[in-house]
């Protein structure tokens, strides 16, 4: 139900049909030039009160994007980074301390989960804490079926973007060393699948993809969740 969940932000009815996108390129995320963190639900944050550590604390980020202070109450935190988080918390605390002087740091970052389906041996959520791209993703789910087909596997994008959007990648350019700009990092729900032909028209996969290919996998987890329960805790 939890891929359920995710990928039904982009069936009909719910929203427009996907845009489809060339693939985006590999996301830097080390280095000088790496865009500042920005904070996540499930993430956990120490916020240091350096004029009273006693009022220091770690908080979580809640599943609606919050985080909860005493005094200051709930306070916006997702999508900011921690300095931007640090100043709202001095601005909202400022009526009770002289000195509201803080500081922010990530603690523990929550996992970020990914959908895999299609030729794949296990299909369903992956979770992870570290940036995954599709060969990780992949890879978690004990690889391509002998009925994959590498070149035609589609990413399926809702969050971050401004109407769901679809990228096509070629996986064989990767596993050859050809062009590592196609092992595309992934973002919190997004939806891998990997088909058993070459997919030509992109737009046209994109609309059997929710008529028919969605909710045939969306059956078939279904009953896998029934038939294993001990591996329900993973999805």
């Amino acid at each position: 139900m939890a891929l359920a969940g995710a990928v039904m932000l982009m069936a009909p009815g719910c929203s427009p049909r996907p845009t489809v996108r060339a693939a985006p390129p590999v996301v830097e995320t080390a280095g000088t030039g790496a865009a500042a963190y920005r904070l996540r639900p499930g993430d956990a944050v120490w916020i240091d009160f350096l004029t009273d550590a006693s009022m220091s604390l770690e908080v979580p980020v809640t599943p609606a994007g919050t985080i909860t202070l005493p005094l200051a109450g709930d306070l916006k935190a997702v999508e900011k980074t921690t300095e931007e988080l640090a100043a709202d918390i001095r601005e909202h605390m400022s009526p009770y301390l002289i000195d509201p002087a803080v500081s922010v740091v990530v603690k523990e970052l929550g996992a970020r989960p990914v959908f895999v389906i299609g030729e794949v041996r296990s299909p369903g959520r992956v979770a992870s804490t570290e940036p995954l791209t599709v060969t990780r993703a992949i890879a978690a789910v004990g690889g391509l079926l002998p009925t994959a087909q590498p070149r035609s596997i589609m990413i399926l994008r809702s969050e971050g973007v401004a109407e769901p959007t679809a990228y096509k990648v070629d996986l064989t350019l990767v596993l050859s060393g050809k062009d590592l700009t196609h092992d595309v990092e992934l973002v919190p729900n997004d939806v891998v699948y990997v088909s058993q032909s070459l997919i030509g028209d992109v737009g046209e996969f994109v609309s059997l993809f929710f008529e028919s290919i969605l909710p045939a996998q969306l059956f078939y987890l279904r009953g896998y969740d029934i038939v294993n329960p001990e591996r329900r805790g993973l999805w």
